[in-house]
């Protein structure tokens, strides 16, 4: 949702927020997502919490299936596909390319672009002036939430048995803050992260779909995103419904969804208005254009 890993962020996270301030962060980004041009963030919350954006879309349920049923066959079809495809791993100096389209509840829309450096040692991004503009950083020492911070080697270390990745998950959620509001949720997010923010290793793309099915609380409907027809996986976490896309015919990750689905009232600095207030409807949408590894940053496929 960090990481990148902290792709899709529009405001610097304050350090370790207690979990009273996990909803009001997420409300923020809602709010003010689309408004400014995206800017790095160096946190964890910034790669599991990040949204994105496409354009209006609508959700139905699977006509005349079982919800739960439907959800595991759709997930299973997504893990063997993935177990299909292509893959070529970046080498560590390389660039992965990320493009995403966003919209916000007003309907500005925005493309996002941003190049990670595959050993997580650097990030891109063209600024409000249509520069490129690089950061080298030096990771900590990273512990258990290294594959979410670090580079496409801890990425690829993961476990690829669906079980003992799910245990991961569980373990990685009690050291994340920002991400979930349970710790169901915080393990979403983690694997919502994993696929937006990275290329993943065909064994591991497959071991987070089957771990999905585990996950309590995901359900499955159909939606369309920029004409484009999908699964929508998603989440309700009080007033915050978030949702997975994936395309119904490749079941490659093609975006997310994010919508508030009752009133509510924040800190107004992080809502970005004067009132904190942020209402029932209000959503942002991501349409993933792109995804490639590259020599540069800057370098577009």
């Amino acid at each position: 949702m960090t990481d990148l890993e902290t792709l899709h962020d529009v405001f610097d996270p304050p350090a370790a927020p207690p979990p009273a301030a996990r909803a009001e962060a997420r409300a923020a980004l809602l709010e003010r997502a689309a408004r400014r041009r995206p800017r790095r963030r160096r946190a964890l919350v910034a790669a599991l919490v990040a949204a994105g954006v496409a354009l209006a879309v609508v959700a139905t349920n699977l006509d005349g299936s079982d919800v739960p049923a439907a959800k595991a066959e759709v997930l299973e079809r997504a893990a063997e596909a993935a177990e299909r495809k292509p893959f070529t791993p970046p080498r560590p100096h390389q660039w992965i390319y990320f493009e995403d389209r966003w919209q916000d509840k007003d309907g500005n829309v925005a493309t996002n672009r941003i190049w990670r450096r595959a050993d997580g040692q650097g990030t891109a991004l063209i600024d409000s002036r249509g520069k490129l503009q690089v950061e080298i950083v030096r990771l900590p020492k990273l512990r258990r939430s290294a594959p979410l911070m670090g580079g496409y080697e801890e990425l690829a270390a993961l476990p690829t048995d669906p079980d003992a990745l799910l245990r991961w998950a569980y373990d990685v959620a009690e050291d994340v803050t920002g991400a979930g509001l349970t710790e169901h949720g915080d393990v979403y997010a983690i694997f919502n992260g994993i696929l937006r923010g990275n290329v993943v290793p065909p064994k591991l793309e497959a071991a987070i779909f089957r771990a999905l099915k585990q996950v309590p609380g995901v359900e499955l409907t159909t939606v369309d995103v920029l004409g484009r027809p999908a699964y929508s996986l998603g989440q309700t976490e009080d007033w915050l419904h978030e949702e997975l896309l994936l395309d119904r015919e490749t079941y490659t990750y093609l975006g997310e969804r994010s919508t508030i689905t009752k009133d509510t009232r924040i800190d107004p600095l992080k809502a970005g208005n004067e009132t904190g207030e942020v209402r029932k409807g209000n959503r942002v949408v991501s349409a993933r254009i792109a995804t490639a590894i590259v020599d540069r940053p800057g370098e577009r496929p």
